[in-house]
């Protein structure tokens, strides 16, 4: 049974030139298939990128910048149909977004316990969504709220508000738009607070293709594991993704739990990514990352890498291990991929990208 770098045993074995551990056919069986149906034009693939700042690009622009959107790239520029990206409300960075406007007051709905909400109790206050389609067809706008959230109205383009199907799980309300006919170009979604009194929360807003992938891009800044499971059932950031369904989740979480001003116990990162695991993997693929190398006289990633592959051999899921491609924080900086002692620059990510397409592709 071969190992990986850290010497954990694993029937996958470690593919050296990908940095990639325990990565087999079976282990992403689900995401194969349904990305093959979404080739062929027969079906769709959902792709969720669960992270922190390091995922939604902070210091970068994120909406060209961040690594979900620069692997969404790599995929379509090899011949894979990306139609459709799914957008968190970071609320900590959710201004920064170029993707994302606002109207009214917003806020990070139940600070303190961080959520993927963001919150307007100001009748008319709107968030707008703003995304490129590539190929004309038939879509839907995909917009998840909390079910105890206020009512609102969503609108394409500015037009009149569409009639809307609703679903909803364990607390969370998914409104689902259908955009038949879509010109290829750029359109808007457009969420309204509605109603007469209360919050909305909006957690996502999305478009996406009934016959192509769609890159959900769930970065939160400064997140933790413990801040991805807090927050109760219906408000859990965890849960959103869930209620979101991917195909598969790539959960690249380790940097702030290290970090002295937001630190996590490495026993209780552990307990918290196997949580995460578990709650994903009966809905789709998981492939585990661990991070770049951060300035050791900040931060010791040591243990939470250990953590990492014990978690991946509790659950026979893969690491994508971008600790060993980059090899340390001092040799990512004078490669020049680093903007500071933890986030990469715009190189950098990139280079992130690249070790995830990596993944997605294989």
């Amino acid at each position: 049974m071969a190992t990986g770098p850290l010497g954990k045993a694993h029937p996958g074995g470690y593919d050296d030139g990908r940095q990639l551990y325990g990565m087999t056919a079976a282990s992403i069986r689900r995401w194969r298939w349904k990305r093959a149906a979404a080739v062929a034009g027969t079906g769709s693939a959902r792709y969720a990128k669960i992270g922190d700042s390091i995922s939604a690009g902070q210091g970068l622009q994120p909406a060209t910048q961040s690594p979900p959107v620069v692997m969404g790239g790599l995929l379509a520029a090899r011949g894979f149909p990306v139609r459709g990206a799914s957008v968190i409300l970071n609320p900590r960075t959710m201004t920064a977004d170029s993707r994302l406007t606002f109207t009214g007051s917003w806020s990070e709905f139940a600070p303190g316990v961080l959520t993927t909400f963001a919150s307007c109790a100001t009748s008319g206050g709107s968030v707008t969504l703003t995304a490129f389609v590539a190929a004309a067809g038939d879509y839907l706008a995909r917009v998840i709220t909390t079910q105890d959230s206020r009512e609102c109205t969503i609108a394409i383009d500015g037009g009149e508000p569409g009639p809307v199907r609703l679903s909803g799980a364990a607390g969370l309300a998914t409104h689902l738009v259908a955009l038949p006919k879509l010109a290829a170009g750029r359109h808007t979604v457009t969420v309204t607070v509605a109603g007469e009194s209360g919050e909305l929360r909006v957690g996502s807003i999305g478009i996406e293709a009934a016959d192509g992938i769609t890159i959900g891009d769930f970065g939160i800044s400064m997140s933790t594991t413990a801040d991805w499971v807090a927050g109760g059932a219906a408000y859990s950031a965890l849960n959103h993704v869930v209620a979101w369904s991917p195909d598969l989740a790539l959960i690249a979480l380790m940097t702030n739990d290290a970090n002295e001003q937001t630190a996590v116990a490495p026993d209780r990162y552990a307990a918290n990514l196997d949580t995460m695991v578990s709650a994903l993997e009966n809905t789709c693929d998981v492939v585990l990352e661990a991070q770049i190398p951060g300035d050791p006289a900040w931060v010791d990633l040591s243990p939470y890498r250990d953590a990492v592959y014990d978690v991946a051999n509790a659950h026979g899921v893969p690491v994508l291990d971008l600790f060993d491609r980059w090899g340390s924080h001092a040799a990512a900086a004078g490669a020049g991929l680093m903007n500071d002692a933890f986030h990469p620059n715009a190189a950098g990510a990139a280079d992130i990208a690249a070790a995830e397409f990596a993944v997605v592709s294989a």
